[in-house]
């Protein structure tokens, strides 16, 4: 089912090479997936994304007082990161987004 795909990892807590991985082209035949943390809206760019399929969230690390523990809370992105991530696909070709949430 995913033999013609090749599905890499992107986000701050993989290994430097690791994270490379994803820059690189896909094998002949293979469409290239990427699976992004909101590492994704800095300025990296991979030439070869196309599609973007964005659920509007990210996770901030907070601290609990009532716990005294840090937690990640999920919270909506602004609309500056929304447009911030749709920029990651067509920067060489033409790019799609897909916005998975609520008009709202």
């Amino acid at each position: 089912m995913f033999e013609n795909l090749d599905i890499f990892q992107l986000h701050s807590s993989l290994k430097i090479e690791a994270n490379h991985e994803a820059f690189k082209k896909p094998r002949e035949g293979k469409r290239k997936i990427i699976l992004a943390t909101n590492i994704a809206e800095s300025s990296i760019t991979i030439p070869d994304v196309s599609f973007v399929v964005d659920f509007g969230l990210y996770k901030e690390l907070n601290y609990s007082s009532h716990n005294r523990m840090e937690r990640l809370d999920l919270k909506y992105a602004s609309r500056a990161s929304l447009e911030q991530r749709k920029g990651r696909a067509g920067r060489v070709n033409k790019g799609y987004c897909f916005r998975i949430m609520t008009e709202n």
